[in-house]
């Protein structure tokens, strides 16, 4: 049976909550039993003048981890000062502080490169600079890391390779066959092609490596600008008449795809044809 919070300010005597604080140190246990809320149960012991305790202001101090002998000190001689620590679960500055009071000598700390190599240097020397192997490969080999092998090379203070002193050939250029042609050779196959598109489909070349062999052999391209002569009836014509579509124009007139949707543009004509369904839908 609950009370309200009034109701047990008046029936609770001051020996009843000081048992119950007492068999419930936590607060929030003393809340759930009075069906109280915490700002409550902490003013009803305020007025009879008795403290109660929260759980989230209990701290937990974790114990300490037990002093290692001299003993066991005296066993870890000889070892890094990380290896130690990590052994006796200490901070550096806890066993420096050990070892200075049992009078031992301090361990070093472990370096940021290695000590000691498993591969002699001549050997490193002979796979890095001889063989051109990389960093990659000789770990591969070792079953090491990259950054292990860079390390070694700093212990034997190996010098590192420039950037592509590795490649054995450079990238070949102007590998197209009408570099090997001379200059009176090239203007005579210029004559006896019609137009540049029909030169680049025979001889395989991109309208690119035609306008560089034209530098090298400072030449002037003989061939024009193909300039499109397409009237507007014509346009409609083909466009409205015939029912060609923009791609199939463009193909006949050996141009490009937006040109003709310029001229299109041009002349008006956009939206002028109707689709093949307009019909279709404009009868529903």
């Amino acid at each position: 049976m609950s009370f309200s919070f009034k109701t047990l300010i008046k029936v609770l005597s001051k020996e009843d909550l000081i048992s119950i604080a007492q068999s419930n140190p936590d607060i929030d246990q003393i809340a759930l039993k009075l069906n109280l809320n915490r700002a409550q149960v902490r003013y009803l012991y305020s007025k009879i003048g008795v403290s109660i305790r929260s759980s989230k202001n209990k701290v937990t101090t974790p114990t300490p981890p037990p002093t290692p002998s001299k003993e066991e000190l005296k066993a870890l001689e000889g070892n890094t000062l990380q290896h130690i620590c990590k052994t006796l679960n200490l901070k550096p500055r806890k066993v420096l502080a050990l070892y200075s009071s049992y009078g031992f000598k301090a361990p070093s700390k472990q370096s940021n490169y290695c000590t000691s190599c498993r591969i002699p240097k001549e050997e490193l020397n002979h796979l890095y600079h001889v063989l051109n192997q990389s960093l990659t490969v000789i770990g591969d080999k070792y079953k090491v890391s990259k950054q292990t092998v860079s390390n070694w090379m700093m212990l034997y203070k190996i010098p590192l390779r420039t950037r592509g002193s590795t490649k054995q050939e450079k990238r070949k250029k102007n590998t197209h066959p009408i570099w090997n042609l001379t200059k009176e050779e090239l203007v005579e196959k210029l004559s006896n092609s019609t137009c540049l598109k029909d030169l680049c489909q025979t001889e395989d070349m991109s309208v690119n490596t035609y306008q560089r062999v034209l530098k090298f052999h400072n030449l002037k391209s003989p061939f024009d600008k193909q300039k499109l002569h397409l009237s507007e009836e014509e346009l409609k014509d083909l466009y409205l008449n015939k029912n060609l579509t923009l791609v199939q124009i463009s193909e006949m007139k050996n141009v490009h795809y937006q040109t003709i949707c310029r001229l299109v543009k041009k002349y008006g004509l956009v939206g002028a044809k109707k689709s093949p369904n307009s019909e279709f839908f404009s009868s529903k």
